[in-house]
């Protein structure tokens, strides 16, 4: 790399610009804002600890996609 010519910045990801959308989106269901995700990054959760969040957000207001509860303990 030459100091005077650096390299372009690479394009994003096509299958991580679908997951940050499908985060998105799933946020938004859940209750959160854009802005309101970003600051919770920033001020240090994890995105694991984000993606509960919603996940539990999501069950509560029963939005959950898929079934909670395990074909042996269906009655």
């Amino acid at each position: 790399m030459n100091m005077f010519y650096p390299k372009p910045p690479r394009s994003p990801r096509p299958d991580i610009v679908r997951s940050i959308g499908k985060l998105i989106i799933a946020g938004e269901q859940a209750g959160f804002t854009i802005e309101e995700m970003i600051e919770l990054l920033n001020a240090g959760l994890t995105l694991a600890a984000l993606l509960d969040l919603i996940g539990i957000r999501l069950q509560a207001m029963d939005l959950f996609v898929g079934d909670p509860v395990p074909k042996e303990y269906r009655v």
